[in-house]
């Protein structure tokens, strides 16, 4: 994980990824009739963009810890860098701890270095090391162990305060204490058995001030006030530095992501070549006055009950209907094992049934509108009218589309001939055939255009 995973050239392809694709029409649900960037918002979206917006809004809401308590992010990640500092204090601790040891020992002469045998302990004891010596174990050792430990410790707070998901954070905690502890694992993997025993079974023997007196009483608590302040302070820095920072990259990139208006469409003008909007609020209508986006709402949710239900499965969450296609006939022609579907018509096709031979299939994706209306297989599909109607149903999403001036349900195809038979370049008498256009159509029966069909 880098150590700024949302700098502002990640913020900036995000929002130039959300405005040029993902409110594009051609990429809208027609299901739902929702941009891309709004079913991203809610989690409907399954790439590495939603995963990673998962996990900023998983951050930015607070997570479940023990005993139901609610924790954000910016906290759970608080913990992780606590522990972190505690972890490297205590490792710069031990190495002030040794240095200090050693400047405590006697000098011995001509820089050697004298060790007796604890028989009671069974241990080495260091009594004394020569200056050369002594200066030689801090410049060599100690001193560059500090300073990769300031080190690990600034970047192993920044890493872990700049983590989103709760997994990486653990793993990047896993990871950094492998990097810690590295020189362990070096000494246990190159050193033989005899060394080993030899360096873990040595101590330093120096003299202290006793802690009756006030000298040694000061020195045990000083150095305790000092770690005190020092994992206050380092943990002060990193609350007020990386945490904040990294809290305020996840809420803009929230902000480029999932605030201001997710519910408008755009598509280039085919002349000018510059975009018109459309929008897709269900709670907003559009200027013909029908609320366009739920009426396309409903239509492709019906088109979604039938794919569901030619799939197999018995329910629909996804639309309005709670049970499929309830109708037992329907839903058997539509899966295609009811008996009428064994029966082929005069085009090579029952037009009651919507499973066709794989043959004519072929020969209907080649097809345009027009070649329909002249072909032979030309029927009314009222198969698919009456799940229209079952899904989308009277006086559904803003239109009476099913009911007749009279009240009763349009069920068949033949019953919508009064705005969709005639089409609207040619001019009337004809047998049944409106004067209408599409406009004065559409305000007469309140509906969308995806409704009338093109003759």
């Amino acid at each position: 994980m880098a150590v700024d995973p949302i700098d502002e050239s990640v913020q900036k392809g995000v929002l130039t990824q959300r405005l040029m694709a993902n409110h594009k029409w051609e990429n809208i649900n027609l299901q739902s009739i929702s941009t891309k960037a709004a079913d991203l918002c809610q989690g409907l979206v399954y790439n590495a963009l939603g995963t990673y917006y998962g996990n900023v809004a998983a951050y930015r809401s607070p997570q479940p810890a023990l005993g139901g308590i609610l924790i954000p992010g910016k906290d759970v990640c608080a913990v992780a860098v606590f522990i972190w500092i505690l972890s490297m204090t205590s490792e710069i601790r031990r190495i002030c701890e040794v240095g200090l040891a050693i400047i405590r020992l006697d000098n011995a002469k001509k820089g050697q270095v004298q060790a007796d045998v604890d028989v009671g302990e069974d241990v080495f004891m260091i009594k004394r090391k020569g200056v050369i010596n002594k200066v030689v174990v801090c410049v060599v050792v100690l001193i560059p162990r500090m300073f990769i430990a300031i080190i690990l410790l600034i970047y192993g707070a920044i890493y872990l305060a700049n983590t989103l998901a709760v997994t990486d954070m653990i793993l990047n905690a896993c990871a950094l204490e492998i990097v810690k502890d590295i020189d362990e694992y070096l000494f246990e993997a190159i050193m033989s058995h005899r060394v080993r025993e030899l360096i873990e079974g040595t101590r330093f023997s120096y003299r202290s001030p006793k802690k009756e007196t006030l000298r040694g009483q000061v020195e045990e608590i000083v150095p305790i006030m000092g770690r005190l302040i020092f994992v206050t302070v380092v943990f002060g820095i990193a609350w007020a530095g990386p945490l904040t920072n990294f809290e305020t990259q996840v809420d803009d990139f929230n902000s480029w992501v999932c605030e201001h208006d997710l519910n408008f469409a755009w598509i280039n003008h085919p002349v000018i070549g510059l975009p018109f909007f459309t929008s897709l609020d269900r709670n907003l209508r559009n200027i013909s006055g029908p609320i366009d986006a739920e009426q396309l709402r409903c239509f492709y949710q019906a088109h979604s009950l039938m794919l569901e239900t030619r799939s197999g499965f018995t329910g629909n969450p996804l639309s309005d209907a709670t049970s499929g296609i309830e109708n037992t006939t329907l839903a058997s022609k539509f899966r295609g094992d009811h008996p009428d579907c064994s029966k082929t018509g005069g085009g090579g096709h029952n037009p009651t049934c919507p499973n066709v031979p794989v043959g004519f299939m072929i020969n209907l994706a080649s097809l345009a509108a027009s070649d329909i209306y002249s072909s032979p297989d030309c029927a009314d599909y009222d198969l698919h009218l009456q799940v229209l109607a079952t899904t989308c149903g009277p006086d559904k999403y803003g239109s009476r589309i099913f009911v007749k001036s009279d009240g009763s349900v349009r069920s068949e195809c033949s019953d919508f001939e009064e705005f969709s038979a005639c089409p609207v370049t040619l001019t009337p008498p004809q047998s049944k055939c409106s004067p209408e256009n599409y406009t004065s159509t559409m305000e007469k029966y309140k509906i969308n255009y995806v409704w009338i069909p093109s003759q």
